[in-house]
């Protein structure tokens, strides 16, 4: 079995657990962003020092996941329910202190399963993505 070097993470954050209701009332409305499509780009807000906000502790962790730059942590993707018991989402989250959480408009869905296989091919994709250029650097 191989080993997992992230065990110290919640399930939720790493798209193994979907993040409920109560899950989000420690994210208000204010600290969710929403893109149109987890294929356009989604850079971190300009302007704005993305390590300060009530986050700032979840951006730390992010931030050095993410190769310590903010914004969108690649593959981290996870499925939120927006809408008690009758819509869930894909979300990304964010090296970001006020918006750690980025929601996809156009990955909303009616159950739970369609969001997580819909995450799971985003996680698929990145890596083939990854492996691609991997291949072309040798």
């Amino acid at each position: 079995m191989p080993k997992d070097d992230l065990w110290w993470i919640h399930p939720a954050y790493r798209g193994r657990k979907t993040l409920g209701a109560e899950d989000l009332r420690a994210f208000p409305q204010e600290s969710l962003r929403w893109a149109r499509s987890a294929r356009e780009d989604t850079a971190p807000v300009a302007g704005r020092d993305a390590s300060r906000g009530p986050f700032a502790e979840l951006y730390r962790i992010l931030f050095m996941l993410n190769g310590h730059r903010p914004g969108p942590v690649p593959g981290w993707y996870v499925v939120v329910n927006t809408v008690a018991e009758s819509e869930w989402c894909v979300g990304q989250l964010c090296a970001d202190a006020e918006t750690p959480l980025l929601l996809f408009e156009d990955l909303r869905f009616a159950s739970q399963q369609a969001a997580r296989a819909a995450a799971g091919e985003l996680r698929k994709e990145r890596g083939r993505r990854e492996k691609a250029t991997a291949d072309t650097d040798l």
